[in-house]
């Protein structure tokens, strides 16, 4: 028992280790399966309380527990553990002050394990967290991009962080540049006139600590828009890299393939354009002349 008490108090490294991969089984066994596996006499290696160690239980002789994955404490905590990585995750783990509010609406065999679980949750947290220097998400739901919001402030180390195939919101690319990361990669974000807008004013009228913003293939931004995020931007001395694979020909020809600047730097990338054309293209976008020297050929 002393054995299983100092594991289990640990068991979160397991978990949380960026060396480990961790592989989520949510779906419980149908009840076909099980009933087949009765009729069958079929065994599982258990731990055996009559005799004392780990052997064949019978599965007739099992206590099933029927309880839906994402209602089970242990099994929602191991959740939050292995979001805490550094590697790609589709789950943001969530602030212990959260946690705790909906720890009360999870099931345990033992009521008493919730304590202990909330402890662990806050421990594993605040250790990683003050830590992580990368993190990256992928396919983020609605509910995820909540979280997100309030989570990137405790992260006081975070240096980069890419986001794709998630559809931020305005809340969510705000918080975005709110955070401490220096490097900003959002990729296939959906990102239309209001998230535009709400980078904007957060370049405009907050100090930010992102010194480049990526926003990587995206199709659903006014040329309008697209100027005025690049304008503040250049005012802010961020370096921005803007592409777009829009369908509009008109758009595609004005805004480009991507538009980097950062202090007097300004470059030009434009798929089939001459450098006359993309010195033209940016001095209209910018509204200001453009030397030669600032256009890539």
């Amino acid at each position: 028992m002393q054995s299983f008490n100092r594991a289990l108090s640990h068991m979160h490294l397991l978990y949380a280790h960026d060396w480990v991969n961790v592989e989520i089984i949510s779906k419980l066994t149908d009840q076909a399966v099980k009933e087949k596996m009765e009729r069958d006499n079929s065994h599982i290696e258990v731990y055996n309380v009559k005799i004392g160690a780990v052997g064949p239980v019978p599965i007739a002789e099992l206590t099933f527990n029927d309880v839906p994955y994402l209602e089970r404490g242990w099994c929602i905590a191991e959740m939050q553990w292995a979001s805490t990585r550094e590697g790609e995750d589709h789950a943001v783990p969530e602030p212990p002050e959260q946690f705790a509010k909906r720890l009360c609406q999870l099931k345990f065999t033992h009521r008493s394990d919730a304590s202990a679980v909330q402890e662990l949750q806050e421990k594993v947290f605040r250790e990683k967290t003050g830590r992580t220097t990368k993190l990256r998400f992928d396919k983020l739901p609605p509910e995820q991009v909540h979280i997100l919001c309030s989570a990137l402030q405790h992260y006081p180390k975070l240096e980069m962080i890419t986001i794709s195939r998630t559809k931020l919101q305005p809340t969510g690319v705000a918080a975005v540049l709110r955070c401490r990361a220096v490097l900003a990669v959002l990729v296939n974000c959906d990102l239309r006139d209001e998230e535009a807008a709400a980078m904007q004013d957060i370049l405009e009228n907050e100090a930010t600590a992102v010194k480049q913003l990526e926003v990587g293939r995206n199709d659903n931004m006014s040329l309008n828009a697209s100027k005025s995020l690049t304008l503040a931007a250049l005012k802010k001395n961020v370096k921005l890299l803007l592409e777009t694979e829009a369908q509009d020909r008109e758009l595609g020809r004005k805004i480009g393939k991507s538009i980097e600047s950062i202090q007097d730097l300004i470059t030009v990338r434009i798929d089939g354009q001459s450098a006359d054309e993309a010195r033209d293209i940016l001095a209209s976008t910018l509204s200001q002349e453009v030397p030669d020297s600032q256009v890539m050929r």
